[in-house]
């Protein structure tokens, strides 16, 4: 896993204290409200996020993690195409795994304002919009037995062809 608390809670774009007095004293000086609340991030929510897009990823492939998949799937690929398909797939892992750290932990904002609930709402559509792309792009590299990355004259499998319709 490649996320971290520190960027989750970067891109989660809150304070520490905004997750409240159970999980961060306001008498703490700001660097310690700040490891309070990564270490809240890293026990509580980076496990459970990266779960939700762990386990189906397992499912689909046999593997937990991108690298894993890639490799022990496709060793006999040239490294340079396995190196872009590990970074292809841990960006939709990574992407997915922030949006539904996003969600948990604005389900655990204590508020009274319908605002956390929407965006975590928001957050876990995202984060189910990224896995399912990160699982069709395992899909298609097991269809396709890693064949149709630009290495040779292979033919675009019928699922993945599109069609262009004139309209006027």
């Amino acid at each position: 896993m490649a996320i971290t608390a520190e960027r989750l809670l970067q891109a989660s774009q809150l304070e520490p204290s905004d997750l409240g007095e159970e999980i961060v004293s306001p008498d703490d000086s700001d660097s310690a409200q700040m490891s309070a609340a990564l270490a809240w991030l890293d026990e509580n929510v980076l496990p459970i996020a990266d779960a939700e897009v762990s386990v189906p990823f397992l499912k689909v492939t046999g593997y937990d993690t991108i690298a894993g998949f890639i490799d022990g799937r496709f060793a006999d690929v040239e490294s340079d195409t396995r190196a872009g398909w590990i970074a292809k797939g841990d960006a939709l892992y990574d992407g997915a795994v922030l949006s539904y750290g996003r969600s948990e932990i604005n389900k655990s904002i204590n508020s009274s304002s319908d605002v956390y609930d929407r965006d975590s709402d928001q957050d876990r559509i995202q984060g189910n919009q990224r896995l399912e792309k990160l699982l069709e792009f395992a899909s298609a590299l097991i269809e396709t037995s890693g064949q149709g990355s630009g290495s040779g004259d292979n033919e675009i499998p019928l699922s993945t062809q599109a069609t262009a319709v004139a309209v006027w």
